[in-house]
């Protein structure tokens, strides 16, 4: 079965609001943000959006802005990563680059709790980034970035 990701913008969340299809269990993970969770369930909570979305069968992803992120499992499982308090020079690009590195580290093999926190760490880097061009970084700069932070133990060693 291949592997398959889904994630979701506003004119998804339009479409599937309310009508949402039996496929999502055949999804390694839904990730998506507060706004789209609660958008797509007609949920007001967050937490109980995400709920309602994993009970369809999937892992579902939710990143929460400055309130960091959490993935629900269809077992109800919950787990939170705090945002690392960064100084915000621009949002752009930060939700595609924690799908990036929650998909990265899904695929090396990593817990759940460390897909959240690379993919968290990853974000943030971007947001604190002045430029665009300093927001998608290499492995290496990554792997640097993390060791200044105190979350070399982060690494992907194998990737």
């Amino acid at each position: 079965m291949p592997i398959v990701y889904a994630v979701v913008g506003d004119p998804e969340v339009a479409v599937l609001a309310g009508n949402l299809p039996g496929s999502l269990r055949t999804l390694r993970a839904l990730i998506l943000n507060d706004r789209e969770a609660r958008g797509m369930t007609g949920v007001d909570d967050t937490d109980r959006a995400a709920a309602h979305l994993a009970r369809l069968g999937t892992t579902v992803v939710v990143t929460c802005g400055r309130s960091g992120a959490l993935a629900t499992e269809p077992n109800g499982r919950v787990l939170r990563v705090e945002a690392p308090v960064v100084d915000v020079h621009d949002p752009t690009g930060a939700g595609d680059l924690f799908t990036a590195a929650y998909v990265w580290a899904d695929l090396a093999g990593r817990s759940l709790d460390d897909r959240l926190a690379l993919a968290g760490a990853y974000a943030s880097l971007s947001l604190a980034a002045t430029s665009n061009r300093q927001k998608g970084l290499t492995a290496e700069q990554f792997a640097l970035a993390l060791a200044a932070r105190g979350q070399a133990h982060l690494w992907l060693e194998e990737a």
